[in-house]
């Protein structure tokens, strides 16, 4: 990759040299000039830049790391892009999974109160509920694991971005609030709260279905499931955990 270029004249010596200079990786093995070179040996940038070095290797080295610095500032900058991107794209099905749940719990509910045949729907519900409700969790703390890489690893490295930090410490400062968690709470409450509602309503028309010997075993096996799936819920979102 080129680099730089520049001209070194040395009148006493009446040189007028043109210096591209490149960098690069570099494979195989060095040669010696003997008669111009003494010793060589690897040595650190660092090593390097504290050397005073011949014509003007120190300002050519102290550009190489200028140039390595805007390159990774940019790369740096394009990952923060992306990753704030898919953290905006998390939140956003967040709230597309809570207003299906609403949406398909409505329908349910509003089925499953006029049909006397609808228990085995109602049944159903509380399983994909939880089925719901994990997509919501995992939605929750994988946009909780970018914003924290953002902010252990980007914000602390470019100057005058500080997000992810700043609602990293706002969370922690409003942690016992009770409006933070009312809203934590009514937003994974929906799964919860829609499987209770779809069991009382389902439960008085059990009685009614269990005609046959076949559907009371399939009714009483959902009844089974059921109470599995809510204590699953229960448990699922009450140890989630959105780190940041």
């Amino acid at each position: 990759k080129f680099l730089w270029n520049f001209d070194e004249i040395l009148p006493p010596k009446k040189i007028h040299a043109v210096v591209n200079i490149f960098c690069g990786e570099a494979t195989g093995n060095i040669k010696i000039s003997k008669e111009e070179i003494t010793e060589i040996k690897w040595v650190t940038l660092t090593e390097a830049l504290s050397e005073n070095l011949a014509f003007l290797h120190n300002i050519i080295l102290e550009k190489y790391v200028n140039t390595i610095n805007s390159d990774t500032r940019s790369e740096m900058l394009t990952e923060y892009t992306s990753l704030r991107a898919e953290i905006l794209k998390r939140m956003e099905l967040r709230n597309h999974l809570l207003t299906f749940t609403l949406i398909v719990a409505g329908s349910i509910f509003s089925f499953g109160s006029t049909s006397s045949a609808s228990v085995i729907i109602l049944l159903i519900y509380p399983i994909l509920a939880l089925f719901l409700a994990v997509s919501w969790m995992h939605s929750d703390v994988r946009a909780g694991e970018l914003g924290a890489y953002i902010k252990n690893n980007i914000e602390t490295e470019l100057k005058g971005l500080g997000w992810e930090k700043f609602i990293s410490n706002f969370k922690s400062q409003q942690e016992k609030s009770f409006f933070t968690k009312s809203t934590e709470i009514s937003a994974s409450g929906i799964f919860l709260v829609t499987q209770i509602v779809s069991l009382i309503i389902a439960i008085p028309k059990i009685t009614l279905s269990m005609d046959e010997l076949m559907s009371s075993i399939q009714i009483l096996s959902l009844l089974m499931i059921d109470v599995v799936a809510i204590i699953l819920t229960f448990f699922l979102l009450r140890r989630r955990r959105r780190k940041l």
